[in-house]
């Protein structure tokens, strides 16, 4: 990762919800947003998961979602994201995002995931 982005620690303090099921990537992903500063980030596999912190009110700044997680897809948090206004994008080994209106203006980021990539995007959507 550059120096300028890990220096900057453009993430300063953010509570980051991560939704990955391969353990390897989420972990990747994590320490990538923490040398940007993250406070914390909560990993949950799957969408259950993460629909129980949502409900648990648990003040997210920003939200990584895979969209595919086994045969579940993350479909389901990004409706109860979107419902709770907390900015999100989606990541896919597959090169496509979700299919549908409603998520079409969604940032895809595709796997492997550029560190570089992710954190502008994440830059921006915490921006908006």
């Amino acid at each position: 990762m550059s120096e300028t982005v890990t220096e900057a620690r453009p993430l300063e303090g953010a509570r980051i919800l991560l939704v990955e099921d391969s353990a390897i990537i989420a972990l990747d992903l994590q320490d990538t947003l923490q040398s940007a500063g993250a406070g914390e980030v909560v990993i949950v596999a799957t969408p259950a998961q993460a629909l129980g912190h949502l409900s648990e009110g648990a003040g997210f700044a920003c939200a990584v979602l895979d969209l595919r997680l086994g045969r579940e897809t993350s479909l389901p948090v990004a409706e109860a994201l979107a419902d709770r206004r907390i900015p999100f994008l989606f990541v896919s080994g597959y090169g496509n995002g979700p299919q549908g209106a409603r998520f079409a203006d969604r940032a895809v980021i595709a796997k492997p995931v550029d560190p570089l990539v992710l954190l502008a995007e994440i830059v921006r959507l915490l921006a908006r």
